[in-house]
């Protein structure tokens, strides 16, 4: 705190300016003199992204000195998958030599030994610093959510969901994500496609309001291709039309995404509906009902897109993106059967 900050009456007011949709939570505060020693384990580092299945990732850490006392020399840390280290031998530990800079002062490790993830799906990093001098332990452990995923150069490429490991998952950019791997049970969305196991924006009932969400794929390599791949999908939709909104990204280097086609996309069968931009979709979009088509099989269409460009491309991803506004939600939008393969794999649509 600054020098000018003193007497017997401060007081602390913690200030959110926020547009509707947002929260502000505060916890664990604390006042007290400035230890003597204290390492905090800053950030979690896991390189290089994206983050693949079978593929060594490195585990960096940044330390910070908090202490009032000069930063020791060497440090000693663990890093173990899904839970915190409860002892320097819970998981893989190593002595390090610490080079100190800045102000606050600051540390730069990384294990010898990376973390070779041999399943797909949501992983979270924990590291904690053992210093037997820290006097402030609060702040020990760092931790690092990833998601490992795989990459697919096989062709023609089919996804039912039925199981487990598919490489696909679930993201939020706001709000509460609605998306669930399963059997619905709503009222007019009763099954998936095919098989049991759909993903879909609650199992039962209606989508949440102010969500910003999506589902995201593995990474395509179309490095053999020599003609535009085909990207089909069944999908079912109740959406609160011109308010609420389901649309499809792409990226080609996994950090810059781009709707996938217009409004009525000729290069596509039966692309999006809504012309106008929704609900933290700034593109046309799918809504109201699929119901609504001629060949509609209880909710469920098939759309299709040709990939004009993206032959040669090494690193692709698709990402099926829902956005909500604050109220008058439905069922929500499930997506099923997913398949890429030349145009004359693809039954059912014409190019």
């Amino acid at each position: 705190l600054p020098i000018s900050v003193n007497g017997e009456n401060v007081k602390f007011a913690f200030v959110g300016i926020n547009d509707y949709g947002n929260n502000l939570f505060i916890d664990n505060i604390r006042i007290g003199r400035k230890p003597a020693t204290d390492i905090n384990v800053k950030e979690v580092r896991p390189l290089p992204e994206p983050y693949l299945v079978n593929v060594p990732i490195s585990v960096q850490v940044k330390l910070e000195w908090g202490g009032t006392a000069t930063p020791p020399q060497t440090v000693n840390a663990t890093y173990k998958i899904d839970s915190a280290p409860a002892s320097q031998n819970d998981g893989q530990n190593q002595n390090f030599n610490t080079f100190w800079f800045g102000n606050p002062p600051t540390a730069t490790i990384t294990f010898a030994i990376p973390y070779t993830p041999a399943t797909v799906g949501e992983k979270a990093i924990y590291v904690r610093s053992f210093y037997s001098l820290d006097s402030l332990s609060q702040n020990d452990i760092g931790s690092k959510s990833i998601i490992v995923t795989k990459k697919i150069s096989s062709f023609p490429y089919s996804e039912n969901f039925e199981i487990e490991q598919s490489g696909w998952n679930k993201g939020t950019f706001t709000g509460t994500n609605s998306w669930r791997l399963g059997k619905p049970n709503k009222d007019l969305m009763t099954s998936a496609h095919s098989g049991i196991k759909c993903w879909v924006t609650k199992l039962n009932g209606e989508y949440n309001d102010l969500e910003n969400s999506y589902v995201l794929s593995p990474i395509f390599d179309f490095s053999n291709w020599t003609e535009p791949p085909i990207l089909s999908f069944f999908h079912n939709y109740q959406i609160e039309g011109g308010y609420d909104g389901a649309t499809l990204e792409y990226s080609t280097d996994g950090t810059n995404y781009y709707s996938l086609g217009t409004y009525e996309d000729s290069t596509a069968n039966h692309w999006y509906d809504v012309e106008d931009s929704v609900a933290y979709i700034g593109s046309a979009s799918w809504g109201y009902s699929s119901s609504d088509y001629d060949d509609s099989e209880n909710g469920w269409i098939q759309s299709a897109y040709r990939l004009d460009g993206f032959e040669g491309a090494s690193n692709v991803r698709f990402r099926f993106r829902f956005g909500s506004d604050d109220s008058n939600g439905d069922e929500g939008w499930a997506i099923d059967d997913i398949r890429i393969a030349a145009p004359s794999e693809i039954s059912g649509m014409k190019f």
